[in-house]
């Protein structure tokens, strides 16, 4: 059961009736009234507010005759604002005006002005249900118009709002790493691998559409790809709190040392009237190489099936020539293998052989080592930008793959992928010149 509760409230009134003013609106007592309609704000008077701020902008109905009340809230937008309809937020109003006694109810909007200005609320039509105090009467309705409702908002002095300025008496951040480093020790890990970074952010008496995006810089020697942000809202008994969930994922196409850098948060304190800030701390990465090599096998390495008795000293002198015949050959064999490695047509082609695996990561780690060479000869500041520069009309299958990557799947189909290379790779070995991208060895990736 909901009982009646008078609510006293201070601050500006403005007052609008379809037919005469508040004071002149009793009518005789065969005749109904119509009901007053009042709309107002919680600002202080002479008093200003900050960018990002929550206005309570209230509407109340009452009526002599019966119990007013608005099943319809009106449609309210204004530029610059982002406009929340509580729910569930309706108080029942008990009021004696003139010594006369009004019954009805008031309902609100929050109002959070994202820029500086003078701000003005237009006129509204309400439509007003009056259920009459007579059971053999029907309930009426009645079309009132307020009247517009102006105030100020100011820029916080000393914070910038270029993303958005964030002002409650509740905020909070934190973050998380995956995977994440030991303590005092950098992240080791290899070229085409991802770091997740995620972001939670709460708000207290505010909606989550307030709270701007993260910016997460772009880091040299990585590409960075952020989800869509997540977010998350609880009212309870008029009390607000929403959360928003940032997360991007940092890939590494370059081998070195890089400083994922920290994120500071600034808001408004809107109870203790001061800026306050937040700090997420960033994170050292080392990332090595990704290396294949070809492995000895067993039988060769312990002498195994050479039928040799190792047992007689005549065999010791024999097997000591030919393991340092076989050191010479193997070592120069290692020189020539791996200068045959790595070159730009050999990283191709591995990455084609790996990426009919359909392993993701495999796929991923391939196709950077492949794709590092040709943007290190170009100068290219990112992958994207080198495959656009050379003749691909978007870089979807490269994000394809990195959802996938982020998403956490285990397989990946690359065949828009391996297209999409053929088409950037041919484009650029033809400007370069083929045989000399192709054959000779590249040079190192920090060098």
């Amino acid at each position: 059961m909901r009982f009646p509760v008078h609510v006293s409230f201070s601050g500006v009134f403005i007052v609008a009736l379809l037919f005469g003013s508040p004071l002149c609106s009793a009518q005789s007592d065969s005749q109904p009234s119509h009901p007053l309609v009042r709309v107002s704000t919680d600002i202080e008077p002479d008093s200003s507010v900050q960018v990002g701020q929550r206005v309570r902008l209230i509407l109340d109905v009452l009526s002599q005759d019966g119990w007013a009340n608005v099943k319809t809230m009106p449609e309210l937008e204004l530029a610059g604002t982002v406009v929340y309809l509580p729910s569930g937020q309706s108080v029942r109003l008990n009021e004696t005006v003139q010594g006369k006694a009004f019954s009805g109810q008031r309902n609100e909007w929050w109002l959070y002005p994202q820029r500086p200005g003078k701000y003005q609320v237009p006129s509204l039509k309400v439509n007003v249900l009056v259920n009459t105090y007579d059971a053999n009467s029907d309930p009426t309705v009645h079309e009132m118009t307020t009247e517009p409702v102006a105030y100020p908002v100011v820029h916080p002095s000393g914070l910038d709002g270029k993303n958005g300025v964030v002002a409650s008496d509740q905020f909070s951040a934190e973050q998380t790493w995956s995977p994440k480093a030991s303590q005092g020790k950098a992240l080791q890990i290899q070229v085409g691998d991802g770091v997740t970074r995620q972001v939670v952010r709460t708000i207290g008496g505010a909606p989550a559409l307030v709270l701007p995006e993260i910016a997460f810089a772009d880091v040299p020697g990585t590409t960075t790809y952020e989800k869509d942000p997540q977010t998350k809202e609880s009212n309870q008994r008029g009390s607000l709190t929403s959360t928003r969930t940032d997360r991007a994922t940092y890939v590494f196409h370059q081998a070195g040392k890089v400083t994922l850098p920290a994120i500071v948060l600034r808001w408004w304190n809107t109870k203790t009237q001061a800026i306050e800030s937040v700090t997420l701390e960033g994170q050292s990465v080392e990332v090595s190489p990704t290396t294949r090599q070809e492995q000895q096998s067993p039988d060769s390495q312990d002498g195994r099936g050479t039928g040799m008795d190792f047992g007689q000293p005549a065999s010791w002198v024999i097997a000591g020539g030919l393991a340092t015949c076989f050191a010479c050959v193997l070592g120069w064999w290692n020189i020539r293998t791996t200068a045959k490695v790595d070159t730009e047509s050999n990283r191709y082609r591995d990455f084609i052989r790996v990426s009919k695996s359909g392993e993701t990561l495999a796929t991923l780690q391939a196709f950077f080592h492949w794709a590092s060479s040709l943007q290190t000869s170009t100068n290219a500041d990112s992958l994207e930008e080198f495959f656009l520069a050379h003749g691909c009309e978007d870089t979807q299958p490269l994000q394809d793959l990195y959802q996938a990557m982020d998403r956490g799947d285990k397989r990946f189909d690359a065949t828009r992928l391996v297209e999409f290379s053929r088409q950037a790779r041919r484009r650029c070995l033809d400007g370069e010149g083929r045989n000399a991208s192709r054959n000779s060895p590249l040079p190192a990736l920090n060098g």
